[in-house]
């Protein structure tokens, strides 16, 4: 049985997320509708319209779309406790914008800083941020890596959310991409301070984590990132980070690190 197939009847079983469906959505039929729709690629080619409670849309255009929702907005996979109202957000393998999405859903006088950089995924988080009217959100098509230049973006033919710096966990299709530091993007956008630092980025983590030293640790809160196991000792990048002063707090493929307080 294919994985999208498992995850699918594993979506249909679980009874209780119906609920926070209906909590979420305005018609949580139809994001079940949708599983079934999209699960076969070009059985149904529209795109499918989730419309929040919140006012805010979500477009459907894919499975992987589906399953990075269920992720963000149903499972909370993100969700963190911001001690301020109006926080700056970075958030690294912007997608097509369901993380920024949800940010500006729980914190509506954020500051989110986008990066993205493959360009159909990136005019895709244009078109959420266009549609939904949001403010205060800055999409840049770009990767951020461990140096200033170019570097080959792979993707993968089955998963949009999949694309990596990595042939080896993705295609052998390529787009060359331009790549920027963390200290830039702090520079460029005069960011004196982040909450959240957020990764998603398919193994560039490790070059962006390893980049980091005690200064610019010291500009970022909270770091929340999704570990790829299989290029890399996850331990042994955890380990630097609590050598830079952060606690670290595994919630369930996720790993969060926190400054600690001097």
């Amino acid at each position: 049985m294919s994985f999208k197939l498992k995850w699918t009847y594993k979506q249909f079983m679980r009874f209780r997320d119906f609920k926070e469906h209906k909590n979420t959505m305005r018609s949580p039929v139809k994001y079940y509708l949708s599983l079934l729709l999209k699960l076969i690629p070009g059985l149904y080619k529209n795109t499918i319209n989730f419309n929040l409670r919140n006012g805010y849309t979500v477009k459907i255009k894919d499975f992987m779309s589906i399953f990075i929702y269920q992720e963000i907005f149903i499972d909370k996979a993100y969700d963190l406790e911001i001690n301020t109202s109006n926080p700056v957000i970075l958030d690294v393998g912007g997608n097509i914008g369901l993380f920024a999405l949800r940010m500006k859903s729980l914190y509506p006088e954020s500051r989110v800083y986008s990066y993205e950089p493959d360009p159909d995924n990136f005019n895709l988080l244009l078109e959420t941020i266009e549609i939904n009217h949001l403010k205060n959100i800055v999409p840049v098509n770009k990767a951020i890596m461990d140096k200033i230049g170019t570097v080959k973006l792979y993707l993968c033919p089955t998963n949009h959310a999949g694309h990596s710096v990595y042939k080896e966990i993705s295609g052998d299709k390529f787009v060359e991409t331009e790549t920027t530091t963390l200290e830039s993007v702090f520079s460029d956008n005069d960011i004196t301070f982040c909450d959240l630092l957020k990764l998603d980025c398919e193994g560039a983590e490790y070059e962006i984590l390893k980049s980091l030293n005690s200064e610019m640790a010291s500009k970022i809160h909270t770091i929340i990132y999704e570990p790829t196991h299989k290029l890399y000792s996850v331990d042994r990048l955890n380990s630097l980070l609590e050598e830079l002063g952060y606690s670290i707090k595994k919630r369930r493929q996720l790993i969060i690190a926190t400054i600690n307080k001097s």
